[in-house]
């Protein structure tokens, strides 16, 4: 409201109004998140990083072989029991 005081039009007034309400927003909000963010980060992160130079460590040759899984052994299924329907008859007619 200071700002807008200081200008002539009311439109004018308005606009510097907001901008520098926005300005003093966007710069308290990020003077917040700024500390916040970078604990995130570095919790997320974890220890330090490996640096790309570094050479992998070789892996056993058992690393390479393929994974293999036991498979449960399941009992065969029931057969099936037929159970008696009556055949359809054609709606209408009688017997």
């Amino acid at each position: 409201m200071a700002a807008a005081d200081h200008v002539e039009s009311a439109l004018l007034g308005g606009l510097l109004a907001g901008a520098v309400t926005f300005v003093l927003y966007v710069g308290t909000t990020f003077a917040w998140v700024r500390p916040r963010w970078r604990a995130a980060r570095t919790a997320l992160d974890g220890p330090e990083e490996e640096e790309e130079d570094q050479v992998p460590e070789e892996t056993p040759a058992d690393a390479a072989a393929p994974i293999t899984l036991p498979v449960p052994q399941l009992d065969p299924p029931e057969p099936a029991v037929a159970h008696a329907v009556p055949a359809a008859r054609p709606r209408g007619t009688t017997s």
